[in-house]
């Protein structure tokens, strides 16, 4: 398939996001992000230890205590 210039995928998304505005389920959000975080925890570590803003912003630090927090309530 052939690539969505920046245009054409902010107007995708904010059409999509319109549509569908009153179906957004923050419980079932968070929990497909942390299988996200779950899968890439690796190298999003990696990044946030060593990019000087997230340093700033102690994201590594902050991750970490998400994913205690996500591990212990499942």
């Amino acid at each position: 398939m052939p690539q969505l210039n920046h245009k054409d995928m902010s107007a995708f998304l904010a059409e999509e996001s319109f549509i569908h505005q009153n179906e957004f389920n923050t419980s079932a959000a968070l929990t497909q992000f942390f299988g996200y975080v779950q899968k890439y925890s690796g190298e999003l570590l990696h990044i946030l230890s060593v990019d000087p803003e997230a340093q700033r912003q102690r994201l590594f630090e902050q991750l970490e205590d998400v994913s205690v927090s996500m591990n212990g309530a499942g």
